[in-house]
């Protein structure tokens, strides 16, 4: 998680986030592609916060779960916002998750560059996978993420 924090912050120099992180580790060997998924999640919450927050040095809390009964990895990305416009910024929201829901994987150029299409492609190829991702009461942003890297 350090790794692919510090890697992220390389791509988004004048980006200055206070980020916070919670792993809580279980007995579980983690592949080389839960690697990968890992990074390209926080790459991509980063990203959406450098570009949606409004707010130069958002508070960021990551929490990563891991847990070797059903094999799945939980991760949740919190940032604050500020000064969204909520009904349009829910409308974009709501047609990602209509193509996400429809499995259309094809449109994760057209999405306008948020990347949960891309998360979703890899999450849902498992049944235990699901992404989630929206406003909570308090305006931040949550994006949460249950991921089994083993196919079934």
């Amino acid at each position: 998680v350090d790794i692919a924090i510090t890697s992220t912050l390389k791509c988004h120099k004048a980006f200055e986030p206070e980020i916070r992180t919670d792993i809580v580790e279980d007995d579980i060997q983690m592949a080389i592609t839960t690697l990968v998924f890992l990074d390209d999640v926080i790459f991509i919450a980063i990203g959406n916060a450098r570009k949606y927050s409004n707010i130069k040095k958002p508070i960021i809390d990551i929490f990563v779960r891991a847990n070797s009964i059903t094999r799945t990895f939980e991760i949740e990305v919190c940032c604050e916002t500020k000064n969204q416009d909520y009904e349009k910024t829910n409308k974009k929201l709501d047609n990602i998750r209509e193509l996400i829901a429809s499995k259309n994987y094809g449109q994760t150029r057209k999405e306008n560059l948020s990347g949960f299409i891309k998360l979703a492609a890899v999450v849902q190829q498992n049944s235990l996978g699901k992404i989630n991702f929206g406003y909570n009461e308090t305006g931040g942003f949550n994006l949460n993420i249950n991921y089994a890297p083993e196919h079934n």
